[in-house]
């Protein structure tokens, strides 16, 4: 096939091998399976649908959800981020949206998911020093700083990191991108679905993706467009998608900075196609006599599989890069 190909005068040369091969064998699977409609009456629908309950009872690792990493926002999403649709992770600058969502993958990560970590605006080791921190609770200055780090911590850096690397290392991938839209990030998951099985994947973030052609997105059409795909690429690979995003500056004209799912930028489509919309707060952004100064506000606003307009408290400690697992649940619903 490739041989035959490469005499087609219109063969792109400069085209990637990795990309030829996986577009040539995308077509040759299509000669081989037939894309039927989903179609059933009531009752093989119902009689499917218990038979599935039933062994996802028998073996929990059958499972329409993967886990956050967090108990208590598992509970409130019914189980985690759910396979399949994707989830946005909002907020304003300062508040911790890569900090947030790196714990996640890593809490995830030590619960046996296979998580992939896709990070458009940090560069690889940003993100490695950031995960180090956290692990080795080294602070982050001093691991920018190496020159400040003392002989004993440079041993606790050391047995954190093979710790990690001993129990869940092999269960978490990070990959920097400089550029990418929804059909490269979707060939991008199938293959460590395929090497490695990963299941969860994170983007930071949304608004920075490209549009098919690679255009940097300026239209609402392009932010639809980028919207859909990401719909379409959820419900193709049946992965859990999350992906971090920006709020406008809406939320800082009002008293009360905790932002809506309205304060989403460019938020029509993101709003309406996302399963779930988790905004994050910290008061001492805004106020600093706050009593809640390491307190992080997650706030489940959207929940299309459970409960809505939920806050749940964190304790933080961003100088180590790290966001506990304790937490104080309110109602936010006015």
């Amino acid at each position: 096939m490739i041989d035959k190909e490469e005499q087609n005068p219109s063969y792109d040369k400069e085209t990637k091998t990795f990309d030829f091969l996986s577009n040539q064998f995308d077509e040759l699977i299509k000669d081989f399976t037939l894309d039927e409609a989903k179609s059933l009456n009531l009752s093989e629908g119902l009689i499917g649908l218990v038979k599935r309950i039933r062994e996802q009872q028998k073996n929990p690792t059958i499972s329409e959800t993967v886990s956050t990493g967090y108990d208590e926002i598992d509970e409130k999403l019914s189980g985690g981020y759910r396979r399949g649709v994707f989830s946005l992770i909002c907020a304003r600058p300062a508040m911790g949206k890569t900090v947030y969502m790196l714990n996640q993958a890593i809490e995830a990560a030590k619960k046996g998911a296979k998580v992939l970590f896709v990070s458009i605006e940090m560069d690889l080791t940003q993100c490695l020093q950031r995960v180090l921190s956290k692990v080795s609770a080294v602070k982050m200055k001093k691991i920018l700083q190496p020159e400040h780090i003392s002989d004993p911590e440079i041993a606790e850096l050391d047995a954190a990191a093979n710790e990690a690397a001993k129990l869940y290392g092999k269960n978490l991938f990070i990959e920097e991108v400089t550029s990418i839209n929804a059909p490269q990030l979707e060939a991008k998951i199938k293959f460590y679905q395929k090497q490695f099985g990963v299941e969860l994947v994170f983007v930071d973030y949304i608004q920075i993706m490209k549009t098919r052609n690679n255009n940097t997105p300026k239209e609402v059409s392009d932010f639809s467009e980028i919207s859909y795909d990401l719909r379409e690429l959820a419900k193709a690979t049946q992965v859990a998608l999350v992906l971090g995003a920006q709020l406008s500056r809406d939320v800082e004209k009002r008293d009360d900075k905790r932002p809506l799912d309205s304060d989403l930028k460019n938020s029509g489509s993101f709003e309406q196609d996302a399963a779930a919309i988790i905004h994050l707060y910290r008061d001492v952004v805004y106020n600093k006599d706050t009593e809640e100064k390491r307190i992080l506000e997650v706030i489940i606003g959207k929940n299309r599989f459970g409960e809505g307009n939920i806050t749940i408290k964190l304790p933080y400690d961003y100088s180590v890069q790290s966001i506990y697992q304790k937490s104080i649940q309110t109602d936010t619903a006015a």
